[in-house]
């Protein structure tokens, strides 16, 4: 693999993970409690547990927010 081969995927990457990491912010301080009503009640804490994966499955959460016409029932 060349080194410019290498800096491109190493680019790509890591703006994977900066829109991920805005995406999950947002879905943390605004929007998770639309998502999954049981994550209302969750404190700060656990919330940032939750954002490793929401920085890599940000597609999957973006799509599902987007899509989502009513809040789920409790």
């Amino acid at each position: 693999m060349s080194v410019t081969t290498a800096s491109t995927i190493m680019g790509l990457l890591g703006g994977y993970l900066l829109i991920g990491l805005v995406v999950a912010v947002g879905l943390l301080l605004s929007e998770l409690d639309s998502l999954d009503p049981a994550a209302a009640k969750l404190r700060w804490r656990v919330r940032l547990l939750l954002l490793p994966g929401l920085i890599g499955l940000w597609p999957l959460m973006l799509a599902k927010k987007l899509t989502q016409s009513e809040p789920p029932l409790q």
